[in-house]
């Protein structure tokens, strides 16, 4: 006979302690659906990714370009690491290959991260693929030098 009458009360607690949690992450789940979103002020969303890239100084007369690791990007702006900083507001040219993309633009910000610089990149313009930007920019030397 208390057998049964145990086996309801542990029935009816485990139920109850069940209603108890759902009830919890309800309420833990309006209050993160309420609380204050951060507000992002990038005119676009960034993407994370992880890839090589190469960064061109575009006043570097020697035309070196120093291999990256692209981070996130953006139509108009990416974060890489890189191991040496760049002053921000140097001009650069960032090729990414896996992707076939290109983006011509600054420096905004270098920042030390453990052994290497996060450098943040805005674009003058939206990234554009590599075949047309390579075009581009060939076209306007020539035209230059002519």
């Amino acid at each position: 006979m208390l057998v049964p009458i145990v086996g309801c009360l542990l029935a009816l607690l485990l139920a109850l302690g069940a209603a108890a949690a759902v009830i919890y992450r309800s309420a833990t789940a309006q209050r993160a659906e309420t609380s204050r979103p951060v507000k992002e002020k990038r005119a676009s969303l960034r993407t994370k990714v992880n890839c090589r890239a190469s960064l061109e100084v575009t006043g570097d007369v020697r035309g070196r370009a120093a291999t990256v690791r692209c981070a996130n990007i953006s139509e108009y702006g990416a974060l890489v690491l890189s191991a040496a900083a760049l002053e921000p507001g140097t001009a650069i040219v960032l090729r990414i290959p896996a992707l076939r993309l290109m983006g011509i633009g600054k420096v905004r910000h270098s920042t030390k991260r453990r052994s290497r610089y996060a450098l943040g990149l805005e674009f003058k313009s939206a990234l554009q693929r590599a075949e047309l930007g390579d075009w581009t920019v060939r076209a306007a030397v020539e035209r230059k030098s002519a």
